[in-house]
């Protein structure tokens, strides 16, 4: 059977519902102050805002939306990172909650949402909210080297639906040069895989995620195994790739339930998509996703074993390491380097782009046609063995709130 070997990462959205962008080139970055080295703790709070009010009627991607009043956050000298995620509760496959805009202090616009989602999605410098289905986000700082100033920002929430909840994440302290990442694997019965092999069967599997977040100077912290069975095991252990709100997929992130800053992966037994025959390798619940949040449709990403086996019935571990340490790095704000079709690219300054032209058979672009440029990156659309990792990318990796700094 052909299986086609796909992560689902930045251009997830635009593929559901037929809209693409072209990126901009280039934009300026906010520029000012920010967190310095040195000495200090490192904090990572959290701020539930519950549920907020979306009264407001605006005409944004050519309809009608509620947005809300403004929302505030402040960004101190020694703030490391910010991020947003706003979830529906429910909701059909369009149904969406976004960023519209984003004011800095002294009120520079740093960017406001249209009449075109094409645009919105195809946003890259200095922003790009993450938009899925039923939940939206905004990580800050989104690339290397930005700078971000200290004050107040101000932004708003744009929704399908009248009502959202709201959590803004902060992480403070100086700038770590290493760090750590707890882990909680959840094993949905049927997988082929239990809390039992966490030492064992799948050992190598975590050493390959880590020997790749090394690069980034972050090592393995606690590591836990779940089993979850149960009634609704037989719908989680197969989802198709579908990313309604309330859908299998949806609702199995939200069995999260470990420390706010264990990092989520579950695994299933297949993630099927629509293509006969073929099987997705894993699939992050957002860019970035609901960091130091558990129980939320956002709360971490899924893999599917099946889709890692050779030929021979054999689980290629290496490999199932590289999907895990690709999707938690979607996860922690990071975009794939060049998407297949060669239109969209990262936000990360030292990270090579494969053009679209390196396409010499017209399928899309495909590793071999990308080698001597970004193929050989762990975030290249598809997984091909790539381990390699850049300095910009270690950058935003460190600085998640989800790392415990050393």
């Amino acid at each position: 059977m052909d299986r086609s070997r796909i992560w689902l990462g930045g251009a997830l959205l635009a593929a559901l519902v037929g809209c693409e962008g072209d990126e901009p080139a280039s934009h300026a970055g906010p520029a000012g102050s920010g967190g310095s080295g040195g000495g200090g703790a490192r904090t990572t709070s959290v701020d539930a805002r519950g549920t907020i009010a979306l009264g407001q009627t605006s005409m944004l991607f050519g309809g009608t939306v509620s947005e809300s009043s403004d929302l505030t956050f402040d960004w101190s000298a020694d703030t490391l990172s910010v991020s947003l995620y706003a979830e529906l509760d429910g909701g059909a496959a369009d149904d969406v909650v976004f960023v519209t805009f984003l004011e800095g202090p002294g009120g520079n616009d740093l960017f406001r949402a249209g009449a075109d989602i094409d645009a919105y999605l195809g946003l890259g410098r200095p922003l790009r909210p993450g938009l899925f289905p039923g939940s939206g986000s905004l990580l800050l700082p989104e690339a290397d080297g930005d700078v971000v100033a200290s004050g107040t920002y101000t932004f708003r929430l744009g929704s399908t639906r009248p009502l959202a909840k709201l959590w803004v994440v902060h992480r403070t302290g100086p700038m770590p040069a290493s760090g750590t990442l707890d882990l909680d694997l959840y094993f949905v019965e049927g997988s082929g895989l239990t809390s039992a092999d966490t030492g064992t069967t799948l050992a190598p599997a975590i050493d390959e995620m880590f020997k790749i977040f090394r690069q980034a100077g972050i090592d393995r912290g606690v590591v836990r195994g779940i089993d979850l069975a149960g009634a609704d095991a037989a719908e989680f252990v197969a989802p198709r790739v579908d990313l309604t709100p309330t859908g299998p997929m949806r609702r199995l992130v939200t069995r999260a339930a470990g420390a706010p800053t264990s990092y989520n992966i579950f695994f299933t037994r297949t993630l099927t998509g629509d293509d006969p025959g073929s099987m997705t390798l894993g699939i992050s619940m957002g860019i970035p996703a609901a960091l130091a949040i558990q129980g939320t449709i956002g709360s971490g990403s899924i893999v599917g074993v099946e889709g890692h086996r050779r030929a021979d019935g054999t689980l290629d571990l290496s490999e199932l390491g590289s999907t895990m340490a690709h999707e938690t790095a979607h996860s922690m704000g990071l975009f794939h380097t060049t998407e297949k079709d060669g239109k969209k690219h990262d936000l990360i300054s030292d990270t090579p782009e494969c053009p679209i032209g390196n396409d010499t058979n017209g399928d899309g672009l495909s590793p071999e046609e990308c080698m001597t440029l970004d193929a050989s990156n762990f975030l290249f659309w598809t997984g091909t063995g790539n381990r390699g990792l850049s300095a910009g990318q270690k950058e935003i990796l460190l600085r998640s709130p989800i790392v415990q700094g050393r």
